[in-house]
């Protein structure tokens, strides 16, 4: 369990989401309760307790995108109230007293709105995860997607021919996508990624994302 102790310890830092709803995070070795060093990847979701921090636990494969997601997140918030404060501070000078610090106006809104286009990058590249996850729906493993499980989990996974009556995931999406239920299509898709082919996989997982969001548009 993540404890700090004035800012100093372990601490829940999450990449996407954050507690009840489910979010994929990592657990790090924080300072002034910033991330320093990521110690485990998971899933984090049923959030419980007076100060809700307690979860249920999904394990996830430790990646590079993870950690840089859940670094440029919080590592952010410092230059951005910087250039807030800065941009603040220059534009209220020109507007009451008529002075402009043109190097301190240029450099706080320069890092306000480098910091905001960051966020805004940050939300639109993880686009595609959350409709991979919208089609999953909840389950079990709270709003995890199985392509980034941890071995721990993926090795008491079911057989495909078990799940789908299909020899392997993958050859079980087509099969479900012409019966329109998406929601199994995907689970077969992610799976397929985390224990088949990751390449073909992916491609499927675009196909059903093409086809859901079409028959919403037109439903």
């Amino acid at each position: 369990m993540a404890f700090t102790v004035n800012g100093v310890g372990t601490s829940f830092c999450f990449a996407r989401g954050s507690g009840g709803k489910g979010g994929d995070a990592l657990e790090c070795f924080v300072f002034a309760y910033m991330p320093m060093l990521p110690l485990r990847a998971m899933h984090l979701y049923g959030e419980t307790g007076v100060f809700k921090q307690q979860y249920q636990v999904v394990p996830l494969k430790l990646t590079w995108s993870l950690i840089f997601r859940v670094y440029l997140r919080y590592w952010l918030v410092m230059p951005l109230l910087v250039g807030v404060v800065l941009a603040s501070i220059a534009t209220w000078e020109w507007f009451k007293r008529g002075k402009i610090d043109t190097t301190l106006l240029t450099v706080g809104w320069a890092m306000t709105i480098t910091c905001l286009v960051a966020y805004f990058l940050l939300r639109v590249s993880d686009k595609r995860n959350r409709r991979i996850r919208q089609v999953l729906g909840m389950h079990d493993f709270g709003t995890s997607d199985p392509a980034t499980w941890g071995q721990s989990i993926l090795k008491g996974m079911r057989k495909p021919q078990e799940l789908f009556d299909c020899e392997s995931y993958l050859a079980a999406v087509p099969v479900l996508l012409e019966k329109h239920d998406y929601q199994n299509a995907m689970w077969a898709a992610r799976l397929g990624a985390a224990l088949e082919s990751r390449d073909d996989a992916e491609k499927l997982t675009d196909e059903i994302i093409r086809m859901h969001q079409y028959r919403g548009t037109n439903s």
